[in-house]
Parts: structure tokens; sequence; C-alpha cells
């Protein structure tokens, strides 16, 4: 039986598949709402695990600036106290709101850089085929990153304590506590980005033999050097 994907065996499937339109498409989606998910996932064990209340800007009264300037008819809402009680999940959901509108953007980006390190590696190793091939082994390489966001989850999962949090909670001591309930995540994200990363250097280094004609030297060198970038800009 041919596999469906170059997870387990990618040196079969590109050897006996043809590149699938539609798979790809659904590897794409599935990859790009990942990391969003897992976004989501940090939030939520945030949102479980710590419980209370902070201070925060008042939302409902104008800036400062405009009170000092407005007409006293004109100034609705500056009565209103500049710090107001917040219930710390509401900041967390804000927090992670932040972050979601970016970490969608962050396959496509990573899928740019890979694919085009790809294909210009190959093309100047006179590779065949178009960049279409070699996007298409791009995307493929990234599917084990999956697998490292979902490790770190269960690990933050695992590991992360209740904290409660109060008004007299200053706001570098909760991000103290954060940071410290982190450390597993922050000593296993090193190992388990090596791993996929090996994983996916293996995917494109089949993918570059049987999809862009490389030797197997020459693929190797290439999928490499690109698992090693991609490897270290993980460490930043």
């Amino acid at each position: 039986m041919k596999p469906r994907t170059p997870l387990l065996r990618p040196d079969r499937f590109f050897a006996e598949r043809e590149l699938n339109g539609l798979r790809l498409l659904l590897v794409a989606v599935v990859l790009t709402f990942s990391v969003p998910v897992a976004v989501s996932g940090l939030g939520w064990i945030l949102t479980e695990r710590v419980d209370g209340t902070v201070v925060v800007d008042n939302p409902d009264r104008p800036s400062d600036a405009y009170c000092e300037t407005a007409l006293e008819t004109m100034a609705e809402g500056c009565d209103a106290p500049k710090r107001i009680e917040q219930d710390v999940d509401v900041s967390i959901g804000r927090a992670v709101d932040d972050l979601l509108a970016a970490s969608i953007l962050a396959v496509p980006i990573g899928l740019l850089a890979f694919g085009g390190l790809l294909h210009a590696g190959s093309w100047l190793l006179d590779g065949e085929n178009g960049a279409a091939r070699s996007f298409a082994v791009a995307l493929w390489g990234m599917a084990p990153s999956v697998v490292s966001l979902v490790v770190l989850l269960l690990v933050v999962y695992a590991t992360f304590d209740p904290l409660t949090v109060t008004p007299d909670t200053g706001a570098s001591a909760f991000g103290d506590h954060l940071l410290a309930e982190l450390q597993p995540a922050f000593r296993v994200a090193p190992v388990a980005s090596a791993v996929t990363t090996l994983w996916s250097g293996v995917i494109w280094r089949f993918g570059l033999v049987h999809e862009r004609g490389l030797s197997g030297g020459e693929a190797t060198g290439l999928a490499g050097g690109v698992a090693v970038l991609s490897f270290l800009v993980t460490l930043v």
C-alpha cells in the first residue's frame, strides 16, 4: 500500500505518489491554524490555572490628554477612575487575542522562507521541475512542527501550578512567576525542536531527490542546511 503522507516513509511517498493539490491544501490549512490553536490552548491553560484580579487602565475613561483639554461639557467619562480592578482572565484573553492575529502568519511566512531556500538551492544545483514542487516539499517538511506544538502544550499543562493574583501583586512578580512556571517547557523546547527539525530535514531530503531531481548528496546538503537554519531560528 502506498503511504498517504511522507511523515513516516518519505522515500516511498515521493517515489510512488504524485503530489496532490487538494491534500497539500489540507496540510497548509492544518499547519496554518495549528499555531493559533496552540496559542489559544496556552491561553486556556493560563485562565484555568491563574485566578484573581489585577489593576488595569480603565478602558472606558478617555486619555489624560483629552480630559485636560476638553471643555467641561464635553469631558464625558473623565470623572471615571483611571485604574480599575479586572478579572485576570480578561487580561489574559486580551493578550491571547493580540497574539492570535500575528500567529496565523507564522506558517505562511515559514513556507515562503523554507520553500524559497529549497527552490533557490535546488535551482543552483540544476534541479528539475518548477517552484511548485519545491514549495510542496517544503510544506510537507513543516508538518512535524505540529508534534512539537502538542508536546510543549502538554508540558505546560502538566507542570503549570495554580496561582492566585491580587491587585497588590506587582506586574513584575506575576511575570516572574509566569516565567518560572514555563521553565519546564523552555527546557523541553530545544529538544522537541531538534527532533522535529531532523524529521523535517529527512522529508525535505527525499522530496528534493524525487521532486527536484537532485542527487542524494546534493539533497542531503541542501535539506540539512535549511534544517539547521530552521533549528537556529527556534533558539532565538
